[in-house]
């Protein structure tokens, strides 16, 4: 029984700038029409949010890539600031500091509007991408059929938590985003998310190993 998302966790498309010659996202994009092979992603696991982001914006342009799946995100940071591969959709967190740094640059966010951490990076719903919007979140369930009374309990001690100033300063330093939603919202999420990320995958050939 779904019953409350506590946290977004923002993504953002980043690449070494040592090693990308695209300038901006919509350079980035044209050469993914025009040399699909040249540009290569890195993705936390098999099935990341990552792979399936890059997925969808190839299927958006027409042209098959090449996502390499590595065993969690500091690897494939690793071989990202090395030049290894090209780009990658990472969660904030991990990232925010290399980018602060110089070590990555910020191309775009998967976000569904510009991240308040960064302002200046588009979203690719404004680089014309309207369907690439991924996250990840954090939520609660309990056992199937847990009576409406329980759920809406929990739901309301739950978010009143996430919006203590305390809780909402510490969530936001590690680049983290309050959800206000309803048990129904929730649900409805979840499986919007199926649909959605299941018709990416089988596209793509994103097979279990």
């Amino acid at each position: 029984t779904p019953i409350v998302r506590t946290v977004s966790i923002p993504y953002v498309i980043v690449g070494s700038p040592q090693h990308v010659r695209e300038p901006d996202i919509a350079a980035i994009l044209q050469t993914m029409r025009t040399a699909p092979d040249s540009v290569t992603w890195a993705g936390s696991t098999l099935g990341s949010i990552g792979q399936l982001g890059a997925e969808a914006i190839a299927r958006n342009l027409g042209v098959r890539t090449t996502v390499v799946a590595y065993r969690g995100t500091g690897p494939a940071l690793n071989d990202l600031m090395a030049g290894s591969v090209k780009l990658m959709i990472a969660p904030l967190g991990p990232v925010a500091q290399l980018i602060r740094e110089g070590r990555l640059k910020a191309y775009a966010t998967t976000a569904a509007r510009r991240l308040p951490s960064l302002p200046e990076v588009p979203t690719m719903v404004e680089a014309g991408q309207r369907d690439v919007v991924f996250d990840g979140w954090c939520g609660m369930w309990g056992p199937r059929n847990l009576p409406a009374e329980i759920v809406s309990r929990v739901h309301a001690a739950t978010q009143a938590v996430v919006r203590e100033p305390a809780v909402l300063e510490r969530i936001g330093a590690i680049g983290l985003l309050p959800i206000e939603e309803s048990p129904a919202d929730f649900a409805r999420a979840c499986e919007e998310e199926i649909r959605r990320n299941g018709e990416i995958a089988r596209a793509a050939g994103i097979q279990p190993e």
